[in-house]
């Protein structure tokens, strides 16, 4: 039995880690890509033509979602960062909370669980794919803005673009645009 969930609800829930995911991109030791990937997810679930091409064409952050939800990669740079912050925010909290944790012994699981928690969050970061060095923008790298929404939609869905992951085809079409606008 498949419960059917209403578009409204996944529009809301997006809109829920949107929001959660703008504010961790300026408070320290909040996670703001991981919300916003989630974001992106609720959005297409709910059908949000609107926002999806919002998310997946934000100068801040669309570049990094649009790599996760085409390629699940990261790139260098990105992980350098996260992990840096990952390491740097859980120490200063294992240390901040030393007089909390070393009043009694059985609060030590405070420091444990931080740590553990960071550990893993490295060891997810570091074993998703990095980003090829020679990867360029692809054809669908920046959604025009000339796009219908439906166009969008069904970009970011990965639906209804012939010769998305055929760059010969690309090439093709790119060429053939650039000789007929010259």
């Amino acid at each position: 039995m498949r419960i059917m969930v209403p578009r409204w609800m996944w529009n809301a829930v997006g809109f829920t880690f949107l929001s959660a995911g703008l504010v961790g991109y300026w408070v320290p030791g909040l996670p703001g890509t991981v919300f916003m990937i989630l974001a992106l997810g609720a959005f297409m679930k709910g059908a949000n033509e609107k926002q999806v091409a919002w998310i997946l064409n934000h100068p801040l952050f669309g570049h990094i979602l649009r790599d996760w939800h085409e390629n699940k990669w990261i790139s260098a740079r990105v992980k350098v960062i996260s992990v840096s912050c990952v390491v740097f925010f859980s120490t200063v909290s294992i240390i901040a909370l030393r007089p909390v944790w070393t009043r009694k012994a059985t609060l030590v699981v405070i420091p444990v669980s931080i740590a553990v928690t960071a550990v893993a969050g490295v060891a997810y970061i570091l074993s998703c794919r990095t980003k090829p060095s020679s990867a360029t923008a692809g054809p669908r790298a920046q959604l025009g803005v000339d796009e219908t929404p439906g166009e969008v939609f069904s970009l970011a869905r990965g639906e209804a673009d012939p010769g998305a992951g055929d760059d010969a085809s690309f090439d093709a079409r790119h060429e053939a645009e650039s000789r007929a606008t010259v």
